[in-house]
């Protein structure tokens, strides 16, 4: 096992993770908004 790889995996993960919460909760925001404003 290459530890070089598997470090690399769990530093992208949760920046990714946070990545697809963020668009999620943005895309909530959005339809949120878009609602109200019809």
């Amino acid at each position: 096992m290459d530890d070089g790889c598997s470090k690399d995996i769990a530093a992208i993960f949760p920046v990714s993770a946070v990545f697809i919460v963020t668009i999620q909760v943005n895309i909530l925001i959005f339809l949120k908004k878009w609602e109200r404003s019809t």
